[in-house]
């Protein structure tokens, strides 16, 4: 009986320790504390930055927008229209008379964040390839599938355009689980019937839930969990794998399903862009998953798609002259280059535009940047 007292004691006092020693460690860090909610966390760390006094709620290009969490807008120095599109005007949803429209939602991916106006995926795609069509880019960075959807939904649809785009990167699919990305965000639930749920009551403007957390009616961390327990929770609940009945691709499929509906609804034809993490990040995680899954659901959609995965892929990025991936995981001018010209020559072989063989022979997408 004695030793398992000594047990149990020496087992309190060993979770304790860790307890303490994690609590510790996060203190001291500047960084918010584990929580099994990452977009808890997110949260956090946006509080915490916001409750200093240098801290900037959005940056010069972010605005709140109580149906979408966050938009961009215009500010000096970024091309950004009325509409938070990326343009340098803005546009009518009455098109031009014989004139074709491309409108295109997505992530900073799509919106070619990271490199200069002239050389964003979509002003290439106009420019270079798509010359008699308006090529209109909806593209919001941080946003997931979940906020691209309700972005063609409330802005894309109104432009009345031919082909509606969805770029889909392989991280958009887990923002899809986060009601924190970035700042607030709208997110959605399946209903028992399958349908998408939307939920929105908890989204807010930033002096709003910045004087929350000033006022003590919410706080960073707390007494009320184990952070131990949520480090390693966090650790041990990492995807390897993905299937089609995982309640989180279910999700994903009802996205892609419900952004189908409401192109054909509005006249236009759907196009699946599937835009891959790096080829390093891909190999032997869950972003293969994504990739196939978002293949066969196009297929069982009847959507035509595009997985940029075997292209970006064929060869390292170090092996290239001109990689196609910075860093931090955007695309560098040569990657919107190649972007473009694969999904011009996708839409041409889907039969949904034509286009002069010169026109895609004569570009080169081998450049610096």
């Amino acid at each position: 009986m004695r030793n398992l007292v000594l047990i149990v004691f020496s087992a309190l006092l060993s979770i304790t320790v860790f307890e303490a020693l994690v609590r510790a460690v996060y203190m001291f860090s500047g960084e918010p504390p584990p929580h099994t909610s990452q977009s808890l966390r997110n949260e956090w760390r946006w509080a915490l930055r916001n409750l200093e006094p240098q801290g900037r709620m959005f940056l010069g290009e972010w605005a709140y927008d109580p149906k979408l969490g966050f938009v961009h807008q215009k500010a000096p120095g970024f091309n950004f229209n009325s509409d938070g599109m990326r343009a340098t005007r803005d546009f009518s949803p009455n098109r031009v008379p014989g004139t074709s429209r491309v409108v295109l939602v997505g992530d900073s991916l799509t919106m070619g964040a990271t490199v200069g106006y002239e050389d964003a995926f979509h002003r290439v795609l106009e420019r270079d390839f798509l010359t008699d069509w308006e090529v209109l880019n909806l593209g919001t960075a941080g946003y997931g599938a979940d906020q691209s959807l309700l972005m063609w939904e409330e802005r894309g649809a109104k432009y009345q355009p031919d082909i509606a785009v969805f770029g889909f990167y392989h991280r958009d699919f887990l923002r899809n689980l986060m009601f924190f990305k970035g700042y607030l965000k709208p997110y959605f639930t399946l209903a028992e019937t399958g349908s998408l749920e939307l939920h929105t009551d908890h989204l807010m403007s930033p002096e709003i839930l910045i004087s929350l957390y000033r006022d003590g009616h919410r706080g960073v961390g707390g007494w009320h969990y184990s952070q131990a327990y949520a480090a390693v929770q966090r650790i041990l609940s990492q995807w390897t794998t993905l299937g089609r009945e995982d309640p989180a691709w279910k999700l994903m499929a009802a996205i892609l399903r419900r952004f189908r509906d409401s192109a054909l609804a509005s006249g236009a034809r759907p196009f699946l862009l599937i835009i891959p993490e790096q080829r390093d990040k891909v190999e032997g995680s869950e972003f293969a998953d994504v990739d196939r899954l978002a293949l066969e659901e196009a297929e069982l959609l009847g959507m035509p798609a595009l997985s940029l995965r075997s292209v970006f892929h064929a060869e390292k990025d170090e092996e290239r002259l001109y990689p196609l991936f910075r860093d931090d995981g955007h695309l560098t001018v040569a990657g919107n280059c190649e972007m473009a010209r694969q999904l011009a020559l996708a839409l041409e072989a889907e039969g949904l535009l034509q286009m002069a063989d010169e026109q895609v022979d004569a570009i080169s997408c081998a450049k610096p940047g």
